[in-house]
């Protein structure tokens, strides 16, 4: 039986504590960053998601209210087709003002849409219209709407609006629109082609 010599149960020496204790934290140190950029990367994909879920239920709902469009009324001359006519609804033109049919309402609703450039929202208003409407005038209009104005969608670049030559579809009246959305770090366009009952 050996006795153990005092020399084999020594202590750490100073040297030893610290680059032990420069592990640890280094080991500490990249496993806190790990997971801050996990949680910032799930926080920018939450975020992008919900942007992008809002953008896309706007797109749907006025998909189907384009498909209930019995007129436009501005652009003031919707018969001038194609995309060489193209329409920016609240930045540098008026909104878009459509009236459409209202199945279980006495009577058929006026409905308008615009971004507003400065917020980059997209905004659905119920309006009424006065005997000398004109589309480029707030004053000839009135928010109907108590929810009004509707914020549908935000980060909204640009909104694109032109008519379709009834020519194209064996004279069918179609409208093209377009949403530049921003969606993180890129810009992306959301957008479709939307058969309406009248022009």
């Amino acid at each position: 039986m050996t006795v153990p010599k005092p020399s084999d149960n020594r202590a750490l020496t100073l040297p030893e504590v610290l680059i032990a204790g420069a592990l640890m934290l280094l080991v500490l140190g990249v496993a806190a960053q790990l997971t801050t950029m996990a949680y910032r990367t799930f926080v920018r994909a939450s975020e992008t998601t919900e942007v992008f879920q809002e953008q896309t239920n706007a797109t749907d709902l006025l998909i189907r209210e384009l498909r209930l469009c019995k007129q436009i009324l501005g652009p003031e001359d919707p018969k001038n087709f194609g995309k060489e006519h193209i329409y920016h609804p609240g930045t540098t033109d008026p909104p878009l003002f459509f009236v459409r049919y209202a199945p279980g309402l006495p009577a058929d609703q006026v409905v308008s849409y615009r971004v507003d450039p400065e917020r980059k929202v997209l905004i659905r208003e119920s309006v009424e219209l006065t005997d000398q409407f004109d589309p480029s005038n707030p004053a000839s209009y009135r928010v109907v709407d108590t929810r009004s104005p509707k914020v549908l969608a935000t980060e909204v670049e640009e909104f694109v609006f032109n008519t379709v030559s009834p020519e194209e579809h064996y004279g069918a009246f179609f409208v093209e629109f377009e949403l530049v959305v921003k969606t993180g770090e890129a810009s992306s366009r959301i957008g479709s082609a939307v058969r309406v009952r009248s022009i």
